[in-house]
């Protein structure tokens, strides 16, 4: 279905590898062959610091998903469909393994299927965390429209569940594509330094190209000499399923 990516590289900065990081780095795929990942920036709970007290973050660390004060007051986009919250399954198993992610399900999430639920649950304070999409922009509307929020970035360390994501910055190209140098034409250009330090800009997600600074709020920047988990690489696929497994079973879905 799917042609090799690579010899669609035609600018000189656009072909090298050192542009991204490697190309270990900016492929999901484990033959790093396929599937071109442009842009990476950090997932993380977001949480209502009128609601939960920021120094009290910091003293519980990893503990605070399961302090009974945020007892049903989680909320999560659904792991189980492909939205916003299905990465961050086989994160939370890794932070508070089976046994805490059981407890975790149980006690502490409120699970909706839709993406905008959340947005708005949180908006109006009914819940301290979410797990979902990056909150920044989302709550911009609220914002304008007066209501006072401090929705903000649980953290950026690993122990408060950040990790590694691409978005929708997934690039893959079609075999036998009916227009192949209009492919080609277009790769360049989308992944072109202008370009890419634009949509970084605008969308809150920072570009793989080494040449272009984070664009992303202090918060939610990478910290350096930190290894982030990415559950997006195909090789953190088994990972995925046996969160995603295990999630159903609490919940008696299995």
């Amino acid at each position: 279905m799917l042609d090799p990516i690579k010899p669609e590289f035609v600018k000189s900065d656009v072909k090298d590898p050192a542009t991204w990081g490697g190309w270990n780095e900016a492929f999901a795929d484990t033959a790093a062959t396929y599937v071109f990942t442009s842009r990476t920036f950090l997932k993380m709970p977001f949480y209502n610091a009128k609601l939960l007290s920021p120094d009290k973050v910091k003293a519980e660390g990893t503990k605070i998903f399961l302090d009974p004060a945020l007892k049903q007051k989680v909320i999560w986009d659904d792991p189980a469909f492909g939205g916003s919250g299905r990465t961050f399954a086989p994160v939370m198993l890794r932070l508070l393994g089976e046994e805490g992610l059981r407890q975790f399900v149980a006690t502490q999430v409120v699970f909706v299927t839709q993406m905008a639920d959340l947005v708005d649950r949180m908006a109006r304070s009914q819940y301290i965390i979410s797990l979902g999409p990056v909150l920044s922009g989302l709550l911009d509307r609220y914002r304008d429209a007066g209501v006072p929020l401090d929705v903000r970035p649980l953290g950026n360390t690993p122990e408060l569940g950040a990790y590694a994501n691409t978005g929708a910055s997934n690039i893959a190209v079609l075999r036998n594509r009916p227009h192949p140098n209009a492919t080609r034409v277009f790769l360049n250009w989308y992944l072109s330094k202008p370009i890419e330090a634009a949509l970084a800009k605008e969308m809150g997600e920072d570009t793989r190209r080494t040449d272009v600074p984070q664009q992303v709020e202090a918060g939610q920047q990478r910290l350096p000499g930190i290894k982030y988990y990415d559950a997006q690489k195909e090789e953190n696929t088994p990972a995925a399923r046996q969160a995603q497994a295990l999630i159903a079973k609490f919940r008696g879905k299995s």
